[in-house]
């Protein structure tokens, strides 16, 4: 995907184990989902891997739901600073990874069967969401987060 994409339809795969990711978003890509949605078909024999993956630097992905993969939305790559605003993610074992430093998720719901957000970075700005977990935590933090070896996340209104 270029620089910036909106999506017309819904985005379905009938997914097998090579159906990771879905989506990929570069370098300062925005994807605007316009309130459509990326998933798995209910038909599917596994789960893509990930359905969005915002990879590289300062992505964006808005508006839209997410739903039936392993992971729903993955923040990586060297430089981080991605944003995850207004989305619903359902379904997945992980709702939204949170890999590399510095990303945001704001006003989203997220309902995961495991954990609904999970952190392994640091500068992670978690505001406004609503996440649940079916089986697990709605939150999980990595153990290289503590105070003791210098990571920092702030989360309000969650």
């Amino acid at each position: 995907i270029g620089n910036a994409t909106t999506l017309s339809e819904d985005v379905l795969c009938n997914c097998d184990v090579d159906s990771r990711p879905l989506i990929t978003l570069r370098l300062q890509t925005t994807l605007d989902m316009n309130g459509h949605t990326v998933k798995c078909t209910d038909s599917s024999t596994t789960n893509a891997e990930v359905c969005i993956s915002l990879d590289f630097q300062s992505s964006t992905v808005k508006d839209g739901t997410v739903a039936n993969c392993d992971v729903g939305i993955e923040m990586k790559g060297v430089g981080g600073g991605h944003m995850v605003d207004n989305v619903a993610v359902t379904d997945s074992t992980v709702g939204i990874h949170v890999l590399s430093r510095d990303n945001v998720v704001l006003d989203s719901t997220i309902d995961a069967k495991e954990v609904g957000i999970k952190i392994e970075n640091s500068g992670a700005l978690i505001e406004g969401n609503d996440v649940t977990s079916q089986e697990g935590h709605g939150m999980e933090f990595v153990e290289h987060l503590t105070e003791e070896k210098g990571g920092a996340a702030v989360i309000t209104s969650v």
